[in-house]
């Protein structure tokens, strides 16, 4: 499930080994707003849907990965081995083994004009955006440790950081200290909205009515799992909230795999893609492991 990044990468991989695949898509990745794929080798800058595009076409090829454009509705272990998924358009599929390449979603707090900014000019990750913003005058929208390290990482693309907390900033005395020494303001004031200018960032707005001129900000906001199927079916998460797997990608639901942005705390696109080839790895070996099986089972009964 999933035909983003990590799921094309799986299906890549396991359209060459041969392997009957569905790719469910219901084409609402976590980057739909973002303009550009940053820092993916060979595909720096390049739109979202066109890399997805390329994607997809070079998976044409391979008659037996096929495509169903509809989100997965609910999944249900099978009698004996494998897995049942209900579409949402009303059909059912039954499968020896699934993959989780469903993400994440940003949960982005409810302050007036953020929304229409998102992935714009005000950003999750400064090593996908920061490049285009180095040298303009940048916020940290954040708070505890998070926020800390969020400042001191932005420094890197400009000195002029402010770090807006929305509140108490739950900064301790050394990291107050770390700050000042490094020039980097703190407003503690609530924030109650972002005005922007069509899709750019041009001020941050406070409770009160003042206001600090900012070109871009970097928000730390929680991320939430954008399926709940995987929890419903019983794969445990950790404390951050992602699906936790082995090396080869197994959860701890036996034949559920799971790749890509759910799985880890690290998001790139790079990551996701190499994410999915490893689980794709990790089911084609299962795969083999069940052929033996059945070689091991046939010997018996003779």
């Amino acid at each position: 499930m999933g035909g983003s990044t990590a799921g094309l990468s799986a299906a890549l991989l396991l359209g060459r080994a041969r392997r009957s695949v569905l790719v469910c898509d219901e084409d609402r990745p976590r980057n739909q707003s973002a303009e550009r794929v940053q820092g993916f080798y060979s595909r720096d800058a390049i739109p979202p849907a066109e890399l997805k595009g390329i994607a997809r076409r070079q998976l044409e090829p391979y008659r037996s990965v096929r495509f169903a454009d509809v989100s997965v509705s609910a999944v249900r272990r099978q009698d004996g081995a494998g897995f049942v998924a209900s579409l949402a358009d009303g059909t059912t599929c039954a499968a020896r083994y699934l993959l989780f390449a469903t993400g994440l979603y940003d949960d982005l707090p409810p302050i007036e004009g953020l929304a229409p900014l998102w992935g714009r000019s005000v950003f999750g990750c400064p090593y996908c955006d920061g490049w285009e913003v180095r040298d303009q005058p940048l916020a940290a929208y954040a708070r505890g440790r998070g926020g800390f390290d969020l400042a001191l990482l932005l420094l890197g693309w400009s000195a002029d950081v402010v770090v807006c907390s929305d509140g108490d900033a739950q900064f301790s005395p050394d990291e107050r200290r770390v700050l000042e020494k490094k020039s980097v303001r703190l407003i503690e004031t609530p924030v109650v909205g972002f005005e922007g200018f069509g899709t750019k960032l041009k001020a941050i707005v406070f409770s009160g009515g003042t206001t600090l001129a900012r070109s871009a900000a970097f928000v730390r906001v929680p991320l939430r799992q954008a399926s709940p199927l995987p929890e419903r079916l019983g794969c445990a998460l950790d404390a951050e909230g992602s699906i936790v797997v082995s090396p080869d990608g197994q959860t701890s639901v036996r034949g559920a795999y799971a790749a890509g942005d759910a799985v880890t705390s690290l998001h790139q696109v790079s990551l996701a893609a190499a994410s999915g080839t490893r689980a794709a790895i990790g089911i084609n070996t299962a795969l083999v492991g069940d052929g033996r099986e059945r070689l091991f089972e046939a010997a018996d009964i003779s």
